[in-house]
């Protein structure tokens, strides 16, 4: 909240009868505003050691959209991001076509660089290439 915000409120606190609803919307508008702050600004951290993984600017379009919910072949259900670049990614395995969420691209993993946990994957095909995180494992701050 800018200085001048809490000024504000401040005055309305100190000389003004204080209506609950009120303030309750007003507490609501300074979260929303702190989150599209976040959005804009912000970056995203391993959920497990905090460590910094990309940026909320490296957000991209795939398909059609940022987000994309998938199951893989073992059955297990993600909802991923997809992102331009990642330096906090350690790319890990062989590349492989097989079961690709985004054909005609190859993938491997991707994990924490501090830590190891399993956040994602990174595609390529040719000079193409994004990352897809899985986005219950960062967080955004």
């Amino acid at each position: 909240m800018g200085l001048l915000k809490k000024i504000i409120f401040l005055k309305f606190i100190l000389f003004q009868k204080v209506d609950e609803k009120q303030l309750d919307e007003f507490v609501k508008n300074q979260e929303k505003e702190k989150f599209k702050d976040n959005e804009e600004k912000g970056f995203y951290i391993c959920s497990i050691c905090k460590n910094l993984i990309t940026y909320t600017k490296e957000k991209t379009k795939i398909s059609g959209s940022f987000d994309h919910r998938f199951v893989n072949p073992e059955g297990f259900k993600f909802h991923i991001g997809c992102f331009k670049f990642c330096p906090g990614i350690a790319k890990r395995g062989s590349y492989t076509k097989e079961h690709s969420w985004f054909p005609p691209f190859l993938w491997n993993f991707g994990h924490c660089a501090q830590c190891g946990n399993h956040l994602g994957w990174y595609y390529q095909s040719g000079e193409d290439s994004f990352y897809v995180l899985i986005l219950d494992r960062i967080i955004l701050t």
